[in-house]
């Protein structure tokens, strides 16, 4: 993770594999704390230009990098991705520099967070969209409900530790708004009485325990394709399918294949999030955010009943000013929910407790004061609401060709990379990169679906890891044919388990 400190004192006590400073002047002063790990590397950001040049020029040493100070995202994102996986310290002695590392860190969480998503090449989350894809045909398509709650109140619950303290007012609530159960907070409502009107699903591997022991399976659930696919089947009531971000070119492709051409649609970082869209996609009005704290004591991280998981904890200040903790996914989350109010500021969005994490753009009432209209049937209008939902015209005849065609590219994906893996021993100890036959090969490689779709865009993100200490080009690309081959017989192992042919 990244740690941001305000000057160079005790450097010989900080544990961390990257060091990044403001200026090239403060290079002559580290070499002893590069020298001392060949591991390390050194960043410098240098604003001006002319020096900046001139260091480039002169600069031979693999351990450090250099880069021109533009003050904007692009630089943080070139950053967080040059050096994922690795432990930052980013060190920032004035107001401006502070605000650059603080963008720095948020964006070095985001990108780890997608890291982990694909921390075993998309097994899990491909694996869950292979057998999801089978459920479209009794699936509704919730996009299609777009607007159709306007100005009616929705209660978001997350399964924060202040979710208990609202419960009674929840009861109460539960006639005057739609209530939205995010991921695990189902279990954590369920259990002390309250039954949202709408479940939603986004975890693709979550703890079994946290979904089996639901006891409303007839409530009508949110889901995107990457969910797991057991908890997915466990669920009876009605399926509502939502289009996904474009993390996962190959979702997008499969239905795309099976005629949904549908939007894209940022879900953010956790179930919370997700409830936040679907909220604003149907139109409601307030939006109202309960148990989602973002933060927590360290003595209850969750709502009672839940069991708190083994996580990478760091320190955080929640509103009133009070030290918490957190995880990277939690703050990510707080983040891309401030962004999203901040984007759609015709909704009024509130939380309602003060212990949890600051965030700008919602404001601060208690939920008993939030002014909801008179109570109605709720539960009646959520199954009038889902009834409208259009149906997906998909048959299973058309999953099966779809996917018997996708089974066929990964086979064929496998064969090229055995021909390109072959074809650098043919030629060894000289590279391939001038010949004739790589060119063939990579003409076939362009027109396969496999590596268009699943292996060039898990490339983009683990080339970084790979390649970080590698400028050998013929090398280079040997890495990214080995890296093809692995992570295609992974999912075809994948296919083979699930019976796909």
């Amino acid at each position: 993770m990244l740690q941001i400190v305000s000057s160079l004192d005790h450097l010989e006590s900080c544990d961390a594999d990257v060091l990044s400073v403001f200026g090239l002047h403060l290079l002559p002063c580290l070499d002893k704390w590069l020298l001392e790990n060949p591991k390390r590397f050194l960043v410098c950001i240098e604003k001006n230009v002319q020096a900046f040049l001139q260091a480039k020029a002169q600069w031979q040493n693999p351990q450090v990098r250099l880069y021109h100070w533009d003050s904007n995202a692009g630089l943080c994102h070139r950053i967080a991705w040059e050096f994922c996986l690795l432990r930052l310290i980013q060190v920032a002695t004035c107001e401006e520099e502070h605000i650059f590392s603080k963008m720095l860190e948020e964006i070095h969480v985001q990108v780890h967070l997608l890291i982990s998503d694909f921390r075993d090449l998309g097994e899990v989350i491909i694996g869950n969209l292979l057998q999801n894809v089978g459920q479209m045909p009794i699936s509704l398509l919730g996009e299609s409900l777009e607007n159709c709650c306007q100005n009616i109140p929705a209660i978001i619950c997350g399964a924060g530790p202040s979710l208990d303290r609202q419960i009674p007012m929840l009861i109460q609530a539960q006639e005057k708004a739609l209530l939205f159960g995010a991921g695990s907070a189902m279990c954590a409502l369920e259990t002390q009485g309250v039954y949202p009107h709408f479940g939603v699903a986004f975890d693709p591997d979550p703890p079994s325990g946290r979904y089996l022991t639901q006891i409303g399976y007839e409530t009508p659930y949110f889901y995107q394709p990457r969910i797991s696919s057991r908890q997915l089947a466990s669920l009876h009531g009605q399926k509502l399918w939502m289009p996904d971000s474009d993390n996962y070119p190959l979702e997008r492709w499969i239905y795309q294949e099976l005629g949904l051409n549908y939007p894209l649609m940022d879900s953010g970082f956790t179930a919370a999030n997700f409830c936040a869209l679907i909220a604003a996609h149907l139109g409601c009005n307030p939006i109202i955010c309960v148990g989602m704290d973002f933060c927590s004591p360290k003595n209850q991280v969750y709502a009672a009943g839940m069991q708190a998981d083994q996580g990478n904890w760091v320190e955080c200040i929640n509103a009133k000013k009070e030290k918490r903790i957190s995880k990277p996914d939690w703050l990510a989350s707080a983040s891309w929910l401030d962004q999203f109010a901040e984007k759609n500021q015709e909704i009024k969005w509130i939380y309602t407790d003060q212990e949890a994490m600051p965030l700008a753009h919602l404001k601060y009432f208690p939920l008993e004061q939030v002014p909801l209209p008179s109570a109605f049937d709720a539960v009646s209008f959520s199954y009038a609401l889902t009834a409208r939902a259009v149906r997906s015209e998909i048959t299973q005849e058309s999953v099966r060709a779809v996917l018997h065609r996708l089974r066929n590219s990964f086979i064929e994906a496998l064969d090229l990379c055995n021909q390109l893996l072959s074809l650098w021993e043919k030629h060894y100890p000289h590279s391939i990169l001038e010949t004739g036959e790589l060119a063939l090969l990579e003409s076939d490689l362009a027109q396969n679906i496999c590596v268009q779709k699943l292996l060039l865009p898990l490339w983009d993100i683990w080339k970084w890891p790979i390649l970080r200490q590698e400028e050998h080009i013929p090398t280079r690309t040997l890495h990214q044919h080995v890296f093809f081959k692995k992570a295609v017989e992974i999912h075809l192992s994948t296919f083979k388990s699930l019976k796909i042919c």
